[in-house]
């Protein structure tokens, strides 16, 4: 579920959140999508003793790993390789004012990470530079202060799709918690997206980056995690006694179609 915004934001609510996702995970496929990597996601699941989910999404989308033994997709691993070259990269912006590798524990194989200051560095320019040197790459800016180069293939919201693929759900009965903008596209398809006002970044801009990706049929929940946890609750019971989904979680008027609670939920 959502990690460092919202779910291990309210220890007591979280205790109420995790026996209900325990008590029906046969009927649902959980899944976490965040910026960290794998063993700094691991590590902060184990701390909290949240249980592992059935599949997740680490490093802004460029690892995907599935219970129950965490497994890496090789497959896809393989598939976002094609014309990524880290090091070119590095050496383009190398020498950019305002632009600063982050340590070496916050980068991998398929994730350049910076530290920036926007009122230095001209994100637009970067991407730019790097189009001019034949780089075809995905930028991702979040919590106004961070920047993120992967390979063209991978994001959130790439490997939210390659994951519904794999294991056959339905991206229309899908429910997709946003954060901030490194979210945006993961709210691009025909999921139940929902974005969560978290004030804790007030400048994070979320509303500019999010809003315009959401169906003006659905409301912004402002946010405190109880109110979350009552979105996937209501996702739960719709599964499983065929009550109606509050307004608070449609993105499209309700219908008899069998639904799935699939919960993908989006951190940093």
């Amino acid at each position: 579920m959502v990690l460092d915004l919202s779910l291990i934001g309210d220890q007591k609510s979280l205790q109420q959140l995790l026996p209900t996702l325990k008590s029906h995970r046969k009927e649902i496929i959980s899944g976490i999508a965040t910026g960290r990597l794998l063993d700094d996601a691991l590590a902060t699941l184990l701390q909290r003793k949240i249980p592992r989910p059935e599949v997740l999404i680490t490093g802004q989308g460029t690892e995907v790993h599935y219970a129950p033994n965490l497994t890496e997709d090789t497959v896809r691993m393989n598939h976002i390789n094609y014309r990524w070259n880290p090091q070119t990269i590095r050496d383009i912006l190398n020498d950019i004012p305002g632009l600063d590798l982050q340590p070496k524990i916050q980068q991998s194989i398929f994730k350049i990470s910076y530290c920036i200051d926007p009122k230095v560095a001209d994100i637009h320019e970067i991407r730019q530079t790097l189009l001019r040197n034949e780089q075809a790459v995905n930028v991702i800016f979040s919590f106004g202060q961070f920047l993120d180069i992967l390979p063209i293939s991978a994001s959130k919201g790439l490997a939210l799709r390659w994951c519904a693929e794999q294991l056959g759900f339905s991206l229309e009965n899908t429910l997709v918690a946003g954060v901030t903008s490194a979210d945006a596209d993961m709210l691009r398809d025909n999921t139940l997206r929902t974005v969560v006002d978290n004030r804790i970044y007030p400048n994070c801009q979320i509303w500019l980056t999010l809003k315009k990706f959401i169906s003006p049929k659905i409301p912004m929940p402002r946010a405190s995690l109880r109110r979350w946890i009552t979105i996937i609750f209501s996702i739960t019971m719709k599964n499983l006694f065929n009550e109606k989904i509050p307004a608070l979680c449609r993105s499209r008027p309700d219908s008899d179609t069998q639904w799935y609670s699939t919960c993908f939920t989006a951190s940093q």
